[in-house]
């Protein structure tokens, strides 16, 4: 819900400097609204815009400058305040479970993909330049980037050889700059875990493997 807040006007035709230099310089803003409906501030009578839209005598206000003097009543400034804490918890929450759903996606599929690999492995990615351009993640990662397997062993099955260090896709001389490709993604506790692996050629590969 948006907060509601009043826009507000001096009684007099102009303001003492010295007043805006104190409304600036760390003032909280409270207030009450007196009994004619005027809000006074350090001295300075405040006045509703729009007097048909305004609060109730003794409601206590908070008063801030922007462009021009505004002001909400102090209930529903806190009123705002918790619905906002308790949007962010619930996104907060929202994005825990998803990371902790991808870790159990991830531990349960890579299981069932270690049974048709006869060598050891990890997820990994591909480093690329595009990685660390300014219109990337910065850690040699493009946005496109898949989790592949990277071999910690060396594989010879038939006419498929590849050597510790390779991805099952292609061999892995490729990587930029002798970054260590093996990936580790971060769980909705903070705790790191291996992602799924998302290369459809290695994937492709583990299901020839199987067979």
């Amino acid at each position: 819900m948006a907060l509601k807040t009043f826009k507000l006007r001096n009684a007099a035709n102009s303001f003492d400097p010295t007043f805006i230099a104190k409304v600036r310089s760390g003032f909280d803003g409270k207030a009450v609204v007196s009994l004619d409906g005027s809000i006074d501030l350090l001295g300075t009578k405040l006045l509703f815009s729009d007097e048909s839209d305004s609060l109730n005598p003794g409601t206590t206000v908070n008063v801030w400058l922007d462009h021009h003097f505004t002001c909400a009543s102090l209930s529903d400034i806190e009123a705002h305040q918790r619905e906002r804490e308790e949007a962010q918890f619930v996104k907060r929450e929202s994005d825990r479970a998803r990371r902790n759903a991808q870790r159990e996606e991830a531990a349960s599929f890579n299981t069932a993909l270690s049974q048709k690999i006869p060598a050891r492995w990890c997820p990994g990615v591909k480093m690329v330049a595009s990685g660390l351009s300014a219109n990337s993640w910065g850690d040699g990662r493009s946005r496109a980037t898949v989790e592949h397997v990277y071999l910690l062993d060396d594989l010879n099955v038939g006419r498929l050889k590849r050597r510790e260090g390779d991805f099952l896709c292609q061999n892995s001389k490729t990587r930029l700059g002798g970054l260590d490709p093996r990936s580790l993604w971060v769980d909705g506790d903070g705790m790191a875990f291996e992602p799924k692996v998302t290369c459809k050629v290695c994937l492709a590969i583990a299901e020839r493997l199987a067979k």
